[in-house]
């Protein structure tokens, strides 16, 4: 039994959240596993620099017989895990990778010399059990680093979860500007042409995890990506995807995320075109920005009923945040979106937690007033004039006009993907969305909606596989183990005669920065250089 100051409160929280089910009863009871394929079927290898666009497609991946060989070479590879329960980092013996790393940062851009590290990488592995054992290739962050993978051979899924010129002209990017160049706009241009030779080949996929992205490629290249969002959930055996479902919040703050927001940035140090000066994140903070300003106007007004409180996931867990499933905890969250897409916003929703975002017309008062979102901006590269005049405007500008011409491929907007959102249009409404929605039955319709989801997203990806599979089958022969090592495999002689023969293009141009040629040379005569580096900013695009 509930001692008085306890039963206070447990009476004001059911004053807050007044139409909502707080008895904790099962709403739906828990389901039988699926049967999975044969685990290893295929194999897929990854080399991101970050974990999380990888990660989060493991649990589908593997349940289409699909192994993840990752070598992920950045600090949040610990964080996700392959089934056998392997992290996913590039560490020493069979895991360690050669030639690529995260280098300062510089790993984005394969820099300082990209087109001698693509040709280190080819031959590094061109010849390579570890890398020829895999049946496709995947890349997502940077998407443009699948231009490693062009000369060796085998299907590519491009799975862009960002912007197409990340690690190539993205010169808002503050950290990116050490290592951008003259060359930056013609290198953008080159990964352009070599994904449009890919695109033309049906072994390899073209897709985005969210619809900007998807309509982003479609602009810039011609070609029509297909849309997978990001599942960031469990397999058809997890208990949080065919479990039983109870609403049974234990902290009842309604949660504010994700934990990077960018209200650190306040509208005054926003400039008109490009990013803020990143200093700001390291002293201010983020309840002295007017959006977070307003909300607590509005709770010290008297509209909002006594034992409501929202608190930041920083307040709340600090660095004590271990995982999304600790959102199932509070009775709510609200999104407060810094980008058109976020990983962040799949991990959330998979929680099946009901989950309150701006509206329409609120996101474009945010992004008119007080800029919100500029970190959708990577750079602003120039767009092929042989393509068809595009309905669009150029997405890369910071104008709420720009914004509201590309808002319907927001995550918040995609409906049939994600269901059973609460818009609001201010704070007084969300306030309202509180008092007046059965929580526990949103919740149990997300819950729901993510069964079907994760049954259709594992069809798309089978789909999309179709062929790139057909080609590792008939690579690999009657009977062979997976992998396409055949007993006396030769590569092609070098990376111009593979990007020739394979797509027909051009030979990699040179690189024509400072010490480039003399590293060249010092590796053609059988060296392996540590190429020098300069310390770089400490900052990381996450």
């Amino acid at each position: 039994r509930l001692s008085g100051s306890q039963a206070g409160y447990a009476r004001s929280y059911r004053r807050v959240f007044a139409k909502t089910d707080l008895s904790g009863r099962e709403l739906v009871p828990a389901q039988q596993p699926a049967a999975l394929p044969k685990p290893g079927q295929y194999r897929v290898w990854c080399a991101d620099f970050h974990a999380a666009p990888i990660g989060c497609n493991i649990p589908l991946f593997e349940d289409i017989g699909v192994s993840v060989e990752a070598r992920i070479d950045y600090g949040n590879c610990k964080h996700h895990h392959t089934k056998l329960g392997d992290d996913l980092c590039s560490e020493k013996g069979k895991k360690k990778i050669k030639v690529l790393r995260f280098d300062n940062k510089r790993g984005y851009g394969l820099d300082p010399c990209p087109s001698l590290l693509r040709e280190q990488f080819f031959e590094a592995y061109s010849d390579s059990f570890d890398l020829n054992s895999m049946d496709f290739f995947i890349c997502s962050h940077p998407v443009a680093n699948c231009e490693l993978y062009i000369p060796l051979g085998r299907p590519i899924i491009i799975y862009a979860t960002t912007r197409l010129e990340f690690g190539r002209h993205d010169q808002n990017i503050d950290w990116r500007s050490q290592d951008l160049s003259e060359e930056s706009p013609k290198r953008f241009q080159e990964w352009v042409r070599n994904l449009q030779a890919l695109a033309k080949d049906p072994r390899n996929i073209v897709a985005a995890n969210n619809a900007y992205d998807a309509a982003y490629i479609e602009y810039f290249t011609g070609i029509k990506a297909l849309y997978i969002p990001s599942w960031c959930g469990g397999d058809a055996s997890s208990p949080e995807l065919i479990g039983a479902y109870a609403y049974q919040p234990k902290r009842m703050r309604v949660l504010i995320i994700p934990y990077r927001t960018n209200l650190e940035f306040y509208p005054e140090d926003i400039p008109s075109h490009g990013w803020p000066d990143h200093s700001k994140r390291n002293s201010q903070t983020p309840y002295g920005h007017p959006i977070l300003k307003e909300l607590a106007d509005v709770m010290r007004g008297g509209s909002a009923p006594e034992g409501l409180v929202f608190a930041s996931i920083h307040w709340e867990y600090g660095h004590e945040f271990s995982s999304p499933a600790v959102f199932k905890d509070h009775p709510a969250v609200v999104f407060l979106p810094y980008q058109f897409s976020t990983m962040s916003f799949f991990e959330a929703y998979r929680q099946s937690v009901p989950m309150l975002v701006p509206s329409r017309e609120l996101l474009l008062k945010w992004v008119s007033k007080y800029g919100l979102m500029w970190e959708r901006v990577y750079g602003d590269p120039a767009r092929p004039r042989d393509l068809p005049r595009s309905p669009l405007p150029n997405p890369n500008s910071f104008d709420s006009a720009t914004v509201a011409a590309w808002l319907d491929t927001h995550d918040f907007f995609q409906g049939d993907r994600f269901p059973h959102l609460l818009h609001f249009s201010s704070w007084e409404h969300a306030i309202q969305l509180l008092q007046s929605t059965d929580l526990a039955q949103v919740g149990l319709q997300m819950h729901l909606h993510n069964q079907r989801e994760y049954v259709r997203q594992r069809h798309e990806w089978q789909q999309a596989l179709v062929k790139a599979r057909a080609w590792a089958d008939a690579s690999r022969g009657a009977g062979r183990r997976p992998g396409v090592l055949d007993r006396g495999h030769q590569s092609p002689a070098n990376v111009s005669f593979a990007l020739h023969s394979l797509y027909g293009l051009p030979p990699l141009p040179p690189d024509p920065k400072p010490g480039c040629a003399a590293l060249r040379e010092e590796w053609e005569r059988g060296g392996a250089p540590k190429v020098k580096r300069k310390k770089g900013p400490d900052k990381c695009h996450a």
